[in-house]
């Protein structure tokens, strides 16, 4: 189980504290899945992040992931129909 360092993040609509941990698993080579590493969220990544399209997807946990993704140059890994559809990062195939 990993350590949470989770930060509140104020939404404005729901009134309410979301609280999300700011790492993201990345898989940086092909499976097997013992081939991932834990990275930071950079200021590269945050600045990928403010770039992405309102409209793209609700989830932050995967507006996280693009944007990560987007910031280090690499494939993503996801069965999620929003991400592999929207053309924002290079899906990995095998």
């Amino acid at each position: 189980m990993l350590e949470s360092n989770a930060q509140p993040i104020p939404q404005k609509a729901a009134r309410r504290t979301l609280r999300m941990d700011m790492r993201v698993l990345l898989i940086l080579r092909p499976p097997p899945l013992t081939a991932t590493d834990l990275v930071d969220v950079t200021t590269e990544v945050a600045k990928e992040l403010v770039r992405l399209p309102e409209s793209f997807h609700r989830d932050p946990a995967d507006r996280f992931i693009v944007a990560t993704a987007r910031a280090l140059d690499l494939a993503v890994l996801t069965h999620d129909s929003t991400i592999r559809r929207s053309g924002l990062v290079r899906i990995w195939r095998p």
